[in-house]
């Protein structure tokens, strides 16, 4: 089966929220047969529906996992011809749970792990640390030649130590994108959207993409990249590193960037109004208290909190 496409900014917010109110109303144990004719004319009517309803299956299949969701329901209880049955089947069936699930069983497998919403640190065999964050995954291969992490999702923090070995052996970092060299550092590396991010805090690190030449990268910087391109570099902020703590440091941040953080860290979906996309937070919030970052935002901004579904919260603008 092909991957839908991803869900884009012309998808409007309520178009989505409209979405998580048919989600939950098909959740009821009183949902009617019209119901289900009123929400399967709702998610034909146009693609942009559609693709708002396979986002908000996307995030049910990830936080709720139950087995029998409402699209099972809707499949087996609306009479529907059997091209219409395998339409709509393939319209609510989409391929992120199942990318979803594979991701997970490389967090399962490897020998450094965080479950969603954690941070944890550890230590190195040369004496040097390893934070990983939420939802990440890693391996360590030390041997003669080389010391070697493998990230394979979500985020690590490195401080590295002198080898102990006799003979000196690089410390590197790989990812689907390419391979970083600690240059004596402490610097973080960050998969997303199949692209790696780099953040130096000191020292140095080379990135080498698979298919273009090397770079190196001074402290204070940071810069993304593919496995075919190196994106502009640009001045770090060091409160990029908080994380560590638990902590998200807001200096100016805009609303949107900081509930993509936030989400990172709930199995709760964070979702706002177009309108309050740009406010601006300056603080410390603490990325694993959901309800205090909620009850700061409320006592800051004029928003007011709904809870649609118990893994869908949407922040609107307080009328």
């Amino acid at each position: 089966m092909a991957s839908p496409n991803p869900i884009t900014p012309e998808v409007k917010h309520h178009l989505l929220q409209q979405a998580a109110n048919w989600f939950a109303i098909l959740q009821s144990d009183h949902v009617t047969e019209q119901e289900h004719q009123d929400w399967y004319q709702w998610i034909n009517a146009n693609p942009q529906n559609r693709q708002a309803w396979q986002q908000v299956e996307q995030i049910s299949e990830k936080f709720n996992r139950l087995p029998n969701g409402p699209s099972q329901t809707v499949l087996k209880r609306t009479p529907l011809s059997r091209r219409q049955a395998l339409k709509t089947l393939l319209v609510l069936c989409t391929v992120g749970g199942l990318t979803w699930q594979i991701s997970r069983q490389q967090q399962w497998w490897a020998e450094y792990r965080t479950a969603q919403g954690e941070i944890r640190e550890f230590k190195l065999h040369d004496g040097g640390q390893l934070w990983l964050n939420t939802a990440s995954a890693a391996d360590v291969n030390y041997d003669k030649q080389l010391r070697q992490i493998i990230l394979h999702q979500g985020e690590i923090l490195i401080q590295t130590a002198e080898d102990t070995a006799s003979i000196k052996r690089p410390l590197v970092v790989d990812t689907p994108q390419g391979r970083l060299t600690a240059l004596g550092t402490r610097f973080s590396v960050r998969q997303q959207n199949n692209q790696t991010m780099l953040a130096v805090f000191q020292g140095s690190v080379e990135i080498r993409p698979r298919h273009q030449l090397p770079q190196r990268i001074d402290a204070d910087h940071q810069v993304t990249f593919n496995q075919d391109h190196i994106k502009q570099v640009s001045l770090l902020k060091q409160t990029q590193s908080a994380w560590i703590r638990g902590m998200i440091l807001a200096d100016n941040m805009p609303l949107h960037e900081f509930i993509t953080e936030l989400n990172r860290y709930h199995r709760v979906y964070l979702h706002y109004e177009p309108e309050l996309a740009n406010l601006r937070l300056v603080g410390t919030y603490p990325a694993q208290d959901l309800d205090r970052v909620l009850t700061a935002l409320t006592h800051t901004f004029p928003i007011d909190v709904d809870r649609t579904l118990p893994w869908w919260i949407n922040l609107r603008a307080k009328k």
